[in-house]
């Protein structure tokens, strides 16, 4: 999902995302997906982008043995900025494999590369002869931009009687923060979520984000994000949640993004299931 989770700025901040998908098992080995994707993101801040995004996904799965099942997916996703004129599309084309590797051991991984398109106004220098008739010395032009990107995403995960743990990596194409806008994201993450207590959950993480802005502001930038969260059951299917941040901005490119910030977050969830709900 495109969630707003780096935003820089402390301003009022709406979002909203979907997703839904449908599964075909065309027989005991073989499965189909197709699902679609919406997203709007709306900032209140001056200088501040708000973005629409929208995709589509389908992917092809064959177990291969009763351990390991290799497949397909082919993504795309398109970003518009409000405010000015653009246009982002992303196709994604990758393999997918996954393994069973113990009783309480598995891994899954996606890898493959992106295609980025995108379309921007750009104001450029005009001739002497034009500028000196006309009377401005820059005009605006339609500048197309493509290129290629890797993607990958990877995940290990470790059950427990009463806890998971996991570690993941992923490189990705995302819409940025609002700041920064279409951005290639190298994402690293380590976590563990325990539901041992009859009511409780409890989990802790941390990630490390390196991000390069391919649009507008063009330069480096990242983050190191720590959380410790909670939920506990309150009613049927009705949780509280509650979490805890530390986020260390970082930019190569730019020093005024170095900050560090810390937040609070609480909430109500809906999730029906017999255990707690897991947060991450």
């Amino acid at each position: 999902t495109d969630n707003p989770t780096t935003d820089f700025y402390n301003n009022r901040t709406i979002s909203l995302t979907t997703q839904a998908s449908f599964t075909i098992q065309k027989s005991v080995r073989l499965s189909f997906n197709f699902g679609g994707q919406f997203g709007l993101t709306e900032r209140q801040g001056a200088g501040l982008y708000s973005t629409t995004s929208a995709g589509a996904t389908g992917d092809a799965q064959y177990r291969l043995t009763r351990r390991t099942t290799i497949g397909g997916v082919y993504s795309y996703s398109h970003f518009v900025y409000h405010g000015m004129f653009n246009a982002n599309d992303v196709q994604s084309f990758s393999g997918t494999y996954s393994i069973k590797l113990s009783r309480s051991l598995e891994f899954s991984g996606v890898g493959g590369f992106s295609k980025i398109e995108s379309k921007f106004l750009q104001n450029v220098p005009l001739d002497p002869a034009l500028a000196s008739l006309l009377g401005f010395s820059t005009g605006v032009v339609i500048n197309y931009t493509h290129g290629y990107h890797p993607s990958f995403s990877a995940r290990l995960s470790r059950s427990f009687q009463r806890g998971v743990a996991f570690l993941s990596s992923a490189y990705s194409v995302t819409p940025g923060n609002g700041l920064f806008l279409t951005s290639t994201a190298l994402s690293n993450s380590v976590g563990y979520s325990y539901t041992g207590l009859r009511l409780w959950s409890l989990g802790a993480s941390a990630t490390y984000l390196r991000a390069n802005s391919i649009s507008n502001v063009i330069g480096g930038y990242g983050d190191i994000d720590g959380s410790l969260s909670a939920s506990r059951q309150i009613r049927r299917f009705i949780h509280m949640t509650l979490s805890l941040n530390a986020m260390k901005y970082q930019s190569p490119s730019f020093t005024g993004y170095n900050r560090l910030t810390y937040s609070a977050n609480l909430g109500l969830a809906f999730s029906p299931g017999t255990i707690p709900l897991r947060v991450w």
